[in-house]
């Protein structure tokens, strides 16, 4: 991608973001009192439980940098959420949807891409984001989902197929956007 086409797709996520955060700024005004007081109460609940994760760490079966810049490990498993939550023994299975970094579409929509992206490298620990359930419609089903739908754009519009590097760039991309609201938080 070159640097005018990275900075139009940046621009159109920038926009993108700007239009989710002004929503959730209205969703968050349309709320009553005992609705934000939930909401701050979820928030300080999440950032302990953070803080106890930080410190069980160390009894993590793989050690996770959570500033590591996103990649593709091996799983021997196709049951990504067994493998994110396997690495993430504290974490409750229930309260998180499991989100692909760079998405499983990517699999079917360029086929052609060499080497592929294989179903191992897709599913690996490091291409995994932990989403908590109450975030998932704004964060996951809308501004993850706008900004990876920028990105489809771009490249069916230049029909062109991207790089391993592209991917693995806009996912970090991603991750900058919302790092702070996956569980744990990355970046």
């Amino acid at each position: 991608m070159t640097s005018p086409q990275l900075k139009k797709v940046t621009d159109d996520i920038e926009d993108a973001l700007e239009r989710v955060g002004k929503r959730m700024s209205q969703t968050l005004k349309n709320r009553t009192d005992a609705q934000r007081e939930q909401l701050r109460r979820i928030v300080r609940e999440t950032r302990e439980r953070d803080k106890a994760y930080r410190h069980q760490e160390q009894n993590v079966r793989r050690p996770i940098n959570p500033y590591e810049q996103t990649g593709f490990g091996s799983n021997t498993t196709r049951r990504y959420r067994d493998e994110f939550f396997a690495d993430r023994r504290n974490r409750n299975s229930n309260a998180h949807v499991v989100h692909h970094a760079i998405e499983q579409q990517v699999l079917r929509r360029y086929r052609n891409m060499r080497p592929p992206i294989t179903a191992a490298e897709m599913n690996s620990s490091q291409n995994l984001r932990g989403i908590p359930e109450h975030l998932n419609g704004d964060v996951h089903l809308s501004g993850i989902r706008r900004m990876w739908n920028q990105f489809y754009k771009h490249y069916d519009d230049s029909n062109t197929t991207p790089t391993r590097q592209d991917l693995l760039d806009f996912a970090n991309l991603v991750d900058d956007a919302f790092g702070d609201l996956f569980d744990p938080p990355v970046r």
